[in-house]
């Protein structure tokens, strides 16, 4: 190989390599929560790395979340933690497929890792406020003092 040949290769990896490190992380939130008839509770919340999933197709809105700021409204979505559906059993069962209404559920809520995120809302169907977490401080890890 010729030396004006390497030196492209070499040059166009090292283009790649200071271009790829530059690039921001995605990282996104996973709210781990339970449902029981109409109140909401956390498991827990992790600050996970990779591309933040889109849910914009969603349909359902008995629930509406929003991550919000100092600034206000950041992201916001609906969701229906007591809606299942399920594609039932074989031929020799009673169980049929389609929607289960749910009175209890755990569930997970992913949502984008924004730096100025705070707090993370859930309004209901009427605009009742029936939950609030703070996020700011997901992924944190505590210090260690001796």
């Amino acid at each position: 190989m010729s030396m004006i040949k390497a030196l492209k290769i070499f040059c166009a990896l090292f283009f790649v390599m200071i271009v790829s490190s530059q690039q921001p992380i995605n990282e996104y939130i996973i709210l781990h929560m339970n449902y029981n008839e109409g109140k909401f509770s956390i498991a827990g919340k992790s600050l996970e790395k990779g591309f933040y999933p889109d849910y914009s197709h969603t349909t359902s809105s008995q629930y509406t979340l929003q991550l919000t700021s100092e600034d206000g409204i950041l992201y916001q979505n609906s969701f229906d933690p007591t809606l299942l559906y399920s594609e039932g059993a074989d031929d020799n069962s009673d169980i049929e497929g389609g929607p289960v209404i749910l009175d209890n559920a755990d569930f997970a809520l992913i949502i984008p890792s924004l730096p100025e995120g705070e707090n993370v809302l859930i309004f209901d169907a009427n605009g009742e406020k029936v939950f609030e977490e703070d996020i700011y401080n997901v992924g944190a890890t505590s210090c260690r003092i001796r």
